[in-house]
């Protein structure tokens, strides 16, 4: 109680109290005593403000914990609208006078002086923010958020896009599709490049196309899609989540093989000669890189082309030639050598 406990003479008397509590203090005059309650709560606030879902709620209603967070959720096919009962199991260690505040997260707010059984509220469909304040009768208060999902599990995002194989760069668009999810559903498309994933907090954020550019061989990458390991190839995989799958359910696109083009280049040991003359050029290309499944290589052909196509012989080496075969099927190619010697006999 209050200290000192009775005083006699003419006050005013400084009274402190050491404990928290309820405390009667009466004033006696002759025959006359008048009371006041004194509500002394503790020198700081409560410690927290914890809700917890009522027992009696119906099994489709659960919370879990992730990124930090405590969720409160209804999960089920159904449309209608959710009622969450909520108890707080500290309420009976607060000082009489605390007050406990709900800011539901749809626009309404609801402030209790004297404790309840429970604390409800009817959700729409979709996902809100709860905040929930608890104030001790000295002005202390703490606040603990919490989120609020109606709704069910996510359908899973596919993509459609291609080439399935190219070069760097290359260069990908794709959609995302059978995103018919309620609200609240997020999506996060990840690459499995090193670049950075992208996240679209709700279906009207996603655009028609998404466009992505691989600028390093797939070589040394390892996918998995449709439950099958695929190596040296890159994937494009989708999570689509919400509260009910905060992990997300999970779609995959691929294998993505992406090589890296050749890059021709040689150099000449002279660039200006008479008739008669030598002149000595020598490959110096990168053969890029060849991503496979199997493994990656730099296995590549070469021909080399002198134009006019005139006035000169070779020397112990050769053009090659492409056979009259395209890039895309430069294996028919005939190589020519690594050093090609020329004699030049008209000017």
């Amino acid at each position: 109680g209050g200290l000192p406990t009775t005083a006699n003479t003419v006050g005013p008397h400084l009274v402190t109290f050491s404990t928290s509590g309820t405390f009667v203090c009466s004033l006696t005059i002759g025959t006359s005593t008048t009371s006041v309650t004194v509500n002394v709560g503790p020198a700081s606030g409560p410690a927290s403000a914890s809700l917890t879902l009522d027992s009696s709620s119906p099994a489709s209603y659960s919370s879990t914990f992730y990124n930090g967070q405590t969720i409160f959720r209804k999960c089920s096919t159904s449309s209608n609208p959710a009622a969450f009962s909520f108890v707080d199991g500290n309420q009976s260690s607060y000082p009489l006078g605390t007050t406990q505040s709900f800011d539901w997260g749809d626009g309404l707010l609801n402030t209790y002086t004297s404790p309840q059984t429970n604390y409800s509220h009817t959700y729409p469909l979709g996902s809100y923010n709860l905040f929930y304040t608890v104030t001790y009768p000295n002005g202390c208060s703490t606040t603990q958020e919490y989120i609020i999902f109606n709704g069910s599990n996510p359908i899973q995002t596919t993509v459609t896009g291609g080439p399935l194989s190219s070069c760097i760069p290359g260069d990908y668009t794709f959609s995302l599709g059978g995103t018919q999810n309620q609200p609240g559903t997020s999506y996060e498309v990840v690459f499995n490049d090193g670049s950075p994933s992208l996240f679209f907090p709700n279906l009207q954020s996603i655009p028609s196309s998404i466009s992505h550019t691989f600028n390093t061989s797939s070589c040394g990458t390892t996918s998995t899609a449709n439950q099958s390991v695929y190596q040296n190839s890159y994937s494009i995989e989708v999570y689509t989540k919400n509260a009910c799958n905060p992990l997300g359910a999970y779609f995959v696109f691929g294998p993505l093989i992406i090589s890296e083009s050749a890059q021709a280049s040689f150099s000449l040991d002279n660039e200006t000669i008479c008739v008669n003359s030598s002149l000595q050029a020598t490959n110096t290309s990168d053969f890029g890189i060849n991503a496979e499944q199997g493994g990656c290589n730099s296995d590549a052909k070469f021909y080399w082309e002198v134009t006019p196509n005139s006035g000169f012989t070779t020397i112990n080496s050769s053009l090659g030639s492409n056979n009259g075969f395209l890039v895309d099927d430069w294996g028919f190619w005939t190589n020519g050598s690594s050093i090609l010697n020329l004699n030049f006999n008209t000017a």
